[in-house]
């Protein structure tokens, strides 16, 4: 999965449980690196509006300011903050699910989950999905409209993302956002979400295989490869923006086998990123 798997929008709410998207910037979602239409989280995680501000894949910065939290909740501390970039889903989960927050961060993999960083298959420890379905739960219950996704810019161009470094990438709602630096490894190089090794922008780190590959709108995009447009295969789930056709330039389709990125696709995809209806081309 992308953000490069980073993070970062809404999600139909399928609980990661279910493992699927988070839902309104409450179940899961970056490179919520993995970047939700909710801020990215470190990139994107929460929910999904750009990551751009922190690193990962969000071009945003850090979240803003907290609302006051829910009664119950734990009052707004470092430990839910500058993990998303700014937004209403931010502010939003900031205020009301911090303490849920702080709970996913300490669990060594519950953050990577939320944020769509890894795959469903890496969330099953019952720590981990019990820390998980907190913060899932608290999104969707106190911050579903405000995390409803929404792409805020375009994987295949990387347009929307400001910041030098930044790098679009898909979150844990399903849903494209920018994440912050650094974002640096070249098309088929390794890389590593989960250790803070991103790839640059318009690619993403493939999963299981753990090498950049380009996204792409068809086969024009990949040079001698194919664009892989399964994106249950590809990303976990579907993409949350009804219309966005986004794929993998891969070297074949697997038929069941491990999945090879096409390694002479070109930097400027001919298609333009015509196929993100969520952030068009300008």
């Amino acid at each position: 999965m992308p953000r490069s798997w980073r993070t970062s929008s809404v999600l139909v709410l399928v609980a990661l449980a279910a493992h699927g998207w988070a839902a309104g910037c409450s179940d899961l979602s970056g490179d919520c690196e993995l970047n939700l239409d909710c801020p990215g989280i470190a990139s994107s995680a929460a929910g999904g509006a750009a990551p751009d501000a922190g690193g990962g894949p969000a071009d945003a910065g850090v979240g803003g300011d907290a609302a006051t939290p829910d009664a119950g909740d734990a009052a707004p501390s470092a430990a839910c903050h500058g993990l998303f970039a700014a937004g209403d889903c931010t502010t939003c989960l900031e205020g009301s699910c911090c303490a849920e927050i702080a709970a996913c961060t300490a669990d060594a993999r519950c953050f990577a989950c939320y944020t769509g960083q890894v795959g469903p298959a890496e969330c099953h420890a019952p720590a981990t999905e019990a820390a998980l379905q907190g913060i899932i739960g608290c999104q969707g219950a106190r911050c579903a409209e405000a995390c409803v996704p929404k792409d805020t810019c375009n994987p295949i161009t990387n347009d929307g993302c400001t910041v030098v470094g930044s790098a679009c990438d898909l979150d844990g709602t399903g849903s494209f956002q920018c994440y912050p630096p650094p974002n640096d490894k070249a098309l088929c190089e390794s890389c590593a979400p989960t250790q803070g090794v991103y790839c640059a922008g318009g690619m993403f780190c493939l999963y299981g295989v753990g090498r950049c590959a380009r996204y792409c709108c068809d086969d024009g995009d990949c040079g001698s490869g194919r664009c892989w447009l399964d994106a249950a295969a590809l990303f976990g789930a579907d993409l949350a923006v009804v219309g966005d056709e986004v794929g993998a330039c891969v070297e074949k389709i697997p038929d069941g086998g491990t999945p090879k990125p096409a390694c002479d696709a070109p930097d400027v995809a001919p298609s333009g990123g015509t196929c993100v209806v969520g952030h068009p081309p300008p």
